[in-house]
């Protein structure tokens, strides 16, 4: 079972890392969540078929912004970020995979996350 609260640090959005206490959990799902609804990271797990594990972490975000076209209004924009493993039961490691993503991972971030930045960028 992960351990809560999930301590969540976005640089940038605050020097504070959040804190995210446990909403909600099931025998293949976890929840956690910020007190006032603004940061949500789900974790599930589920066997897809034909022997496959699906493993997904996500991280919903919202925030208050003025509407662009009506600066006297504000509007709620929300994302998303997810990360999802799909891998078969038998076969790999799970330290195998978390090579992978590690690996993965180094490349987005590499050179102040120049890849993952060009990605966002809608460049492949």
């Amino acid at each position: 079972m992960i351990s809560e609260p999930i301590a969540l640090a976005m640089t940038g959005w605050t020097g504070t890392p959040f804190s995210l206490p446990r909403l909600g959990m099931s025998l293949t799902s976890g929840e956690f969540q910020t007190d006032d609804a603004t940061k949500k990271i789900t974790v599930s797990h589920a066997l897809t078929g034909r022997n496959r594990q699906r493993d997904l972490i996500k991280l919903g975000v919202k925030k208050t912004a003025p509407n662009p076209l009506d600066g006297s209004a504000n509007l709620i924009y929300s994302g998303g970020i997810g990360i999802t493993f799909d891998r078969p039961t038998v076969g790999f490691s799970i330290d195998e995979f978390v090579q992978a993503y590690v690996g993965l991972n180094t490349i987005l971030t590499a050179s102040t996350n120049t890849v993952l930045k060009k990605v966002l960028g809608l460049e492949s």
